[in-house]
């Protein structure tokens, strides 16, 4: 069973990187031709279903997404299945149901991987601590650096950047398998 298990998993790792291909392809293509709004769409895609073992090829195709997006003359509103998923995290915001509005609005960024908005609330309800809330503020900044909450995300940054090298400095490991978690050190945190 391992053996088949094994050889399905690398089926799905190389159909996902055919998918991401074709999507990079058809993404330079519309950007060749400047059409950003299918080239964003196509690096939307391709980032979609890209896997966490493959981090380069992740990051790199987030940056083409958050150039194309930083390119757009007119900004694009989030398609409505993220929609539905943002407005599924505030009814469970409302019942303090904080870990499925997390993976909602994850889905909604996996949607649409350049909504700030999403970014932003995502960001918050990782919070302080999290090297994920970090990263998540900082590529809301990236995508909408005018934003009037700007300032507060740079606050926050700051913040949460203080308390992860207080955590560090105290003994606490940032795991390398789960990347948006620390553990813990003898204190707590």
């Amino acid at each position: 069973f391992e053996i088949a298990g094994k050889k399905q998993l690398e089926k799905e790792d190389e159909l996902l990187s055919m998918i991401d291909s074709a999507a990079w392809k058809f993404a330079e293509m519309a950007e060749a031709k400047n059409n950003l709004y299918a080239a964003l769409k196509h690096y939307s895609v391709a980032l979609s279903v890209i896997k966490d073992k493959f981090p380069e090829i992740k990051k790199e195709t987030m940056e083409k997404v958050i150039e194309i997006y930083s390119r757009l003359p007119v900004k694009l509103k989030p398609p409505p299945i993220a929609v539905k998923y943002a407005l599924e995290a505030e009814q469970c915001i409302d019942r303090n149901d904080i870990p499925r509005a997390r993976t909602a609005l994850y889905n909604a960024i996996g949607v649409a991987p350049w909504w700030p908005e999403a970014r932003y609330n995502f960001a918050l309800l990782n919070g302080a601590g999290t090297p994920e809330a970090v990263r998540q503020m900082e590529v809301f900044l990236r995508l909408a650096p005018e934003s009037p909450n700007a300032d507060i995300a740079r606050e926050k940054i700051a913040g949460w950047q203080k308390i992860l090298q207080e955590a560090v400095q105290r003994g606490a490991e940032i795991r390398k398998d789960f990347p948006f978690l620390i553990q813990p050190d003898k204190e707590g945190w």
